[in-house]
């Protein structure tokens, strides 16, 4: 397998933070051709030499790399209202109807429970772009972005065990050789 690039990570920038260059790439918005321009003259602006960025760069190299995950399985029977899932810190409330993005409405089933569930979790804007879930009866599957040891780091837990039962504490099965130290790359000016 070639090597594949997983993560880069801007660490300082003099014009623009690591954070405005997150939310360009991850809002979802109608106004993306405005948002993919503005990135393009970020990156235009380091690579003509006029913004210095430092840049990390973490790379996957060759053999077979994997993306972390785990399942929840949902018990409908036992779910009731103001029962939590945490996800990487995350926390999703299921109640009667939602009312916000922070919250999941209970379904008729189990399997009614899972794609809400699914669904929630694919629409949340601290999770969407990190991670994707899938769900096929009562089992929901949540899978990290990217192949590698990194997903491995995302935590699971419930408010009710019996409602909701993980597969694992976190992610796992994530898998990778990535070099020990990321590559850091300068581009722009240099002083």
């Amino acid at each position: 397998m070639a090597n594949v690039i997983t993560k880069i990570s801007i660490l300082h920038d003099s014009g623009h933070s690591a954070a405005w260059v997150a939310e360009k790439m991850h809002r979802v918005t109608t106004e993306a051709s405005a948002e993919a321009r503005d990135l393009g003259a970020f990156f235009d602006g380091m690579a003509g030499g006029v913004r210095l960025a430092h840049l990390r760069v973490a790379v996957e190299t060759g053999g077979t790399s994997v993306r972390a995950s785990a399942t929840c399985t949902m018990v409908h029977a036992t779910l009731g209202a103001a029962d939590t899932i945490t996800i990487g810190g995350r926390v999703l409330t299921w109640q009667v109807a939602a009312g916000n993005e922070n919250e999941i409405t209970i379904g008729a089933d189990a399997t009614a429970d899972a794609a809400a569930l699914a669904a929630a979790i694919n629409a949340n804007s601290e999770l969407k772009g990190f991670l994707v879930a899938t769900s096929a009866a009562a089992v929901v599957t949540i899978t990290y972005w990217a192949p590698g040891r990194e997903g491995n780091l995302v935590t699971l837990a419930t408010s009710d065990a019996v409602a909701m039962v993980l597969s694992a504490a976190r992610l796992g099965g994530g898998t990778g050789t990535q070099h020990a130290t990321p590559v850091a790359y300068e581009l722009g000016v240099t002083g």
